[in-house]
This record gives C-alpha cells, sequence and structure tokens, in this order.
C-alpha cells in the first residue's frame, strides 16, 4: 500500500470518529494506477449561503429583553455600598490572627446596574489591590459577584440573595485552593449596620465543616467639610450726635 493510501484512510476514520464522514465523498476502488475516484452520488456538504438566518425578535421577545436590562430595587441596594470606604480586615486563622487596615472605593457603574468595587491596603502585611464586581440577574433573580486580587490568578464567582428586610446579603461559591487545588466552597454574609457602616465575614468549609476565616469592618469616610462663608460686613452705625448743631454760647 502506498503512504499516500494510508494517509487517505487515516484522515477518513479520524473524520468518521468525529461524526463528520457526511462530508467525505464516498470512495470507489483505486484504480491499479492512480488514487480513488468519488462516486457521482457523493454527499456534498450545503453551501453556506442556503443557511438560514434567526428571526427577527417579535415584540414579546423585545418586551423581554427590555425587562432583563431594567433597573430595579435589587440594584438600588447594592447602592449602599457606593462611595468612600475605611476597612478593617481580621483574619481569623488560628494562632496566626492578624488586623490589616485598607479603603475601599464601591461605584454605581452602567446605568446603576452594578457596584464596581475598588480594595486597596495589607493582607498579611504584604501590599494587596482587590477588584469585584456585584450586580442583580432580572433573569436568573439572583445576585452574583465576581472577586480577583493581587494574592492570585483566579477569579471567584459567587450567587445569592438579599433577606426580607433588606439587611443581609447572602452569597455563596467555590474557589480552587491554591495550596490543595482542590474545590473550596465559601460563603460571604453582609449586613448593612446603617448607611455610614457594614461588615462582612466570610466562611469556607473545611473537612466538611464550615470555618469563619475572616471579618471585615467598613466606614463611610465622611464628606469634607465645607468651608465656612465669609460673614458680610456689618454695616457702620451712624452717629446720632453727628447732624447735631453746636449750641450757641
Amino acid at each position: 500500500m502506498t503512504t499516500f493510501h494510508r494517509m487517505d484512510r487515516t484522515i477518513a476514520a479520524i473524520l468518521i470518529a468525529s461524526g463528520m464522514a457526511a462530508f467525505v465523498p464516498a470512495q470507489t476502488p483505486a484504480p491499479a494506477n492512480g488514487p480513488a475516484q468519488p462516486t457521482k452520488d457523493a454527499a456534498v456538504p450545503a453551501s453556506p449561503a442556503t443557511a438560514s438566518h434567526p428571526a427577527a425578535p417579535s415584540d414579546e421577545d423585545a418586551k423581554k429583553l427590555e425587562a432583563a436590562a431594567k433597573v430595579g430595587p435589587n440594584h438600588r441596594a447594592l447602592d449602599h455600598m457606593a462611595g468612600d470606604w475605611t476597612l478593617e480586615m481580621m483574619d481569623l486563622t488560628p494562632n496566626a490572627e492578624t488586623t490589616d487596615a485598607g479603603t475601599m472605593t464601591g461605584r454605581m457603574v452602567l446605568g446603576g446596574r452594578f457596584l464596581s468595587m475598588d480594595v486597596e491596603g495589607h493582607a498579611n502585611k504584604k501590599p494587596f489591590h482587590g477588584m469585584g464586581l456585584w450586580g442583580y440577574s432580572n433573569v436568573d433573580k439572583r445576585f452574583e459577584s465576581t472577586w480577583s486580587d493581587s494574592l492570585g490568578t483566579g477569579i471567584t464567582f459567587m450567587i445569592g440573595s438579599l433577606s426580607g428586610d433588606g439587611k443581609t446579603l447572602t452569597m455563596t461559591g467555590e474557589y480552587t485552593d491554591p495550596i490543595t487545588a482542590k474545590k473550596t466552597k465559601a460563603r460571604e454574609v453582609t449586613i448593612f449596620q446603617s448607611r455610614d457602616a457594614f461588615h462582612s465575614d466570610f466562611f469556607v468549609e473545611t473537612d466538611g465543616k464550615e470555618v469563619k476565616v475572616m471579618q471585615i469592618e467598613y466606614k463611610r469616610v465622611p464628606p469634607p467639610a465645607k468651608p465656612a462663608e465669609p460673614k458680610a460686613a456689618e454695616p457702620k452705625k451712624e452717629d446720632p450726635k453727628k447732624d447735631e448743631k453746636p449750641q450757641a454760647k
């Protein structure tokens, strides 16, 4: 068997295994002095020009798309974390507890649909920079968040819900532990204490048990005090004796 024939059969076998045999022309036995020739009724792939295009969205579909993008109360709930904040981050690892300070800036973006979070400070006495994005999916009916920071190269994705009183936001997800390389379940509970304070508790599952590993306290940075307006100059009081005529002696 010639090298050409061996390659021809190998390629055909690969295409058959991948479900693409319909696109391989049927072969007739090879003549003694040349390669195999396609038969007259060989399968021919459909021309891309004949492929149908998706139908234009109906009025009902357009309403669904509009509803999916609408800003609602759940998006406005995230506005609580907008602004400038100081934070105190407590690592609760047993026998290695540490406390670090930092700042957080939160901004509502994309028309108030998402909260962008930027955190800077120290973690375990090392410089730290992290970024998060929070939102609420009208389609999936849930809060969603992503987180990434300078201490790793992964992106953590979490989903959750807001309590009925609007004061507790609970998120759950998983990440890959950089030490064990195993998936680890995580939970974050954020409690809004007031308009100017909230805190977040972080839990991970270890050996089938949930353990609290970190807590962050946030306090809003007060706006700069407005400069005092200068007092208007008081009008000079007229001397009542100024217009008195001197008495004749």
